[in-house]
Order: C-alpha cells, then structure tokens, then sequence
C-alpha cells in the first residue's frame, strides 16, 4: 500500500486526499488562475480542479492545439467550466512577455491604465467598443440573413455582475471601475440595439435556449432574466452611449490610405506573397541545452520563465486584490529535488556546460521556487500588499481511464483555493500541509540575490 503510513497534518489532511479533497466546498467563482504545463500530469489535473470549484482557468501551453484537447476533455466533465486557452514557451522570455502582454490586453478585469493603439482606454476599447464596431459592420447581413431565411438572428453580448461596481461622478481612473463601466455598455448596447431592431426579425442577447425566443433587450444571470441596476435600464444614456459609439469608430483613413473597414483583401492587394517562408521550431532538452535566450534550460523554464510572468503580471494582481477585497495567491510548484541542488546556487556557473548535473541543475531550479516565493513575501509584507508567495512539492499523479487520482494535484489545489492558507506567505508544503524545505531554501540573503540576479537576466 502506497499510503500505509499517511498520517494527517494540522490540515486535516495527508498525503492520500486528492486534489478534490482538498478543495471540497471551496468556492472559485470570481478567481482568475493561470496554470502553466497544463497539458498532462500536475498541471492538467490542477487545472481540472479548480476548473471545478468556479476558478477561471488560464491554460497557458506552448502546445496550444494539445492545449485545446485538454480544455475539451475537462469541458466534458465540467461543462461550465470558464477556461481560456493560452500559448506560452516559459523557456522563451520573449514568449513569457508576448503572453503577458496578451494576457493584460484581452478582454479580462482590472487592467492596469493603457490606451489602445485608437487612443481609447484599453477596457472600455476592448471590452466595449470593438464590439460594438463589429455588430455594426455585420448587422445588414445579419438583416438580409434573417429576411432570406425566415430564421431568427441573435447577437449574444457577454457582460458581468461587474456591472453593477461602477463609476459614481468624477473621480480618478480605477481598473475595476473601468471594467464594471465597459461590462456596464455591454448592456447598454444590447437595449438600444434592441429599440433599433424593433420590427425586425433580430433579437439580442442569449443564444441557446429556444426559451428566449423573441425576448430581447434583456439581461440575464444564471440561465434566467434578472434585474440590472439602474443605470443599465437607463434608454437615454443607452442612446447616448450608441451616438458615443458610432463617433468613436467612424472610419477615417490612416497616412496608410487604409481604415478600420478596409478588408484583408484591401490592404493585400497587388501584393506578391512568394518567397515568405514560415519557420516552426520545437525544444529539445539534452542533459545539457541552452534556451533560445542562452540560458540553460532547466532554470530557464523552471525558475525565470515563471519569476519574469510573475513580475509582468504583479502590478495587475495587487490592484485586483485591493480593489476586489480578495487575497490573491502565487503558487510556484517546486519540488524535494530542492534538496539534491547544488550548494546553494551556482550564480557564476549557471550555463557552464562542463560542471553541469542533469539531476543538480533540476535541484537548483526547484530551489529557486521557494526562494522566489520568500522574496516575493519579503516584499509584499514591505508594501503591505494583499498577496501571498508559496512554494510545495507536488508529490506524484496516476490516470486511469475512468478517472483522475489527483494525488499529485492536491497540494497545489489546496495552496490556491483552501481557506486554512490566507495570510500563509513564505512557506513550503507538501501533502497538503506546511513541511520544512532546506536550509538553503530558507537563506534570505541568497533569495534576494536569486532576485537580483534574475531581473537582470531577465531584462529585455
């Protein structure tokens, strides 16, 4: 037997509870988490997992087709599950940054302040006013669609209770407020739209249930019709916000000679496509291999992949969590390898090939996730911000083909989710409780200079 001496810990759990043992009766719902190696192992099931409880899941995969055939299997057994699926090389700073880059300009809460490349806020740009361009410039085939078919047409808008959390007069830019106003005019759209297709044979919002045939103008939470706060039933300031619109996304040629309703046809014309090649590449890893940015690769993906998305992403995670009143939680998956490292960190030798240790170098990568998460909670406590830096060892996964036995999953579901962890920042745990890592894992001054040293080799 596996687990014969299993014993529980001050969690109440041990190393035989699976990942959804862990996080029974935890509710996800309004959590954003990005999972990176989601495509087998720990990773898939830690995502399937908290899929389970309401978190939305970030799949962030540098296989993104084999990304998305996980995300179909977990939509299977959770069909309403939120996950998006995302591409990410965390061997590739330049991927780490493309991603980060995407990842805050989507269409997703509390983005810090930017303009679009229209001079527009960035939520209200995306969330809204793309939107609502695209709607207009497809409505009339919508129309003739509809005539020609004698079948109802429906235009479905994804807004948020979000909604209701939203500006009050003049105050200063706030992340949220920005996307409660943006998820505000989703609404606003979908009413004046509606007073616009009176008559006609096109109803707006939900797009599944013949229940909701005829019904437009609505909107609905949790499969049924509910009611909006009441800047949302406001008719006038849903005209207004229409005649907003349609200034904002008048199309005005650029210097190119071209506008926002030139078509992909338009702008390629009379231009010869030979000679452009497409060049796919994929990552090997001998025992001993330098990632595309020099660096050996086991430290490369393992530790600075994750501390440079982490510090791309910080600022956004400490205004979500003081806007949304919510602690928000790193997770960095190491591992007891981090015992097998070499003494400490070999900062000097870190891409010498002729000292390296396939199983050392994997050590000393695992070493620097727990060392990341304690400086991380050295300066969260310094900034009193509202987050929290673990690391654990994942322990093992097993599959069969009737269910998943999420062993190897637990303790990452349990650090993310589990209430029994707010306010824990700088620990190790593993089997679902908090364990003791090295001696070198605990040493505050080579975690601040693990840091150093990394922004420096992570600078673009």
């Amino acid at each position: 037997m596996p687990w014969l001496f299993a014993f529980k810990g001050k969690s109440g759990f041990s190393a035989k509870n699976t990942a959804e043992d862990v996080t029974e009766g935890v509710d996800g719902h309004g959590l954003t988490a990005i999972v990176t190696g989601p495509t087998s192992g720990i990773g898939l099931e830690t995502a399937r997992v908290l899929a389970l409880r309401g978190v939305h899941v970030v799949m962030a995969a540098r296989n993104v087709e084999a990304c998305n055939k996980c995300k179909e299997t977990i939509m299977k057994g959770c069909p309403s599950a939120t996950i998006d699926v995302m591409e990410l090389d965390v061997s590739s700073l330049e991927s780490v940054r493309n991603f980060a880059n995407a990842y805050l300009s989507k269409g997703v809460m509390a983005c810090p302040f930017s303009l679009s490349k229209d001079g527009i806020e960035n939520q209200f740009a995306t969330n809204y006013l793309g939107h609502f361009l695209l709607t207009n410039l497809l409505l009339d085939t919508m129309k003739s669609t509809v005539k020609n078919c004698g079948i109802e047409g429906r235009i479905v808008i994804v807004s948020s209770e979000a909604h209701r959390v939203n500006y009050n007069g003049g105050i200063a830019y706030s992340s949220f407020y920005a996307y409660g106003q943006s998820k505000l005019a989703n609404i606003l759209h979908a009413k004046e739209l509606t007073n616009r297709l009176k008559g006609a044979s096109t109803t707006c919002f939900v797009a599944l249930s013949p229940k909701v045939k005829g019904v437009s103008g609505e909107y609905f939470a949790d499969n049924n019709v509910a009611k909006p706060s009441g800047a949302a039933r406001d008719p006038e300031l849903a005209k207004k916000l229409w005649e907003c619109g349609t200034k904002l996304t008048a199309s005005k040629k650029g210097a190119s000679g071209f506008s926002v309703s030139s078509t992909a046809e338009d702008v390629t014309a009379g231009i010869d496509g030979t000679g452009l090649t497409a060049i796919v590449t994929g990552v090997m890893a001998p025992p001993f291999t330098l990632s595309e940015d020099k660096i050996e690769l086991q430290f490369a993906t393992n530790h600075l992949g994750h501390f440079l998305l982490t510090q791309l992403l910080l600022e956004t995670m400490k205004r979500t969590s003081h806007e949304q009143k919510k602690e928000g939680r790193i997770v960095n998956v190491s591992s007891e390898a981090h015992r097998f490292a070499y003494k400490g960190i070999y900062f000097d030798n870190l891409n010498d090939e002729s000292s390296y240790s396939p199983m050392y170098a994997y050590g000393q990568s695992k070493l620097a996730n727990i060392l990341h998460a304690n400086e991380l909670t050295r300066r969260f406590k310094e900034n009193g911000a509202n987050l929290t830096a673990n690391a654990l060892h994942p322990g093992s996964i097993a599959t069969n083909l009737l269910r998943y036995h999420s062993f190897g999953a637990a303790t990452t579901c349990y650090v993310a989710l589990h209430p029994q962890v707010n306010g824990i920042s700088g620990k190790y745990f593993m089997d679902s409780n908090v364990a003791q890592p090295n001696s070198y894992a605990e040493d505050a001054d080579l975690a601040k200079e693990l840091w150093d040293i990394s922004l420096t080799m992570a600078a673009p």
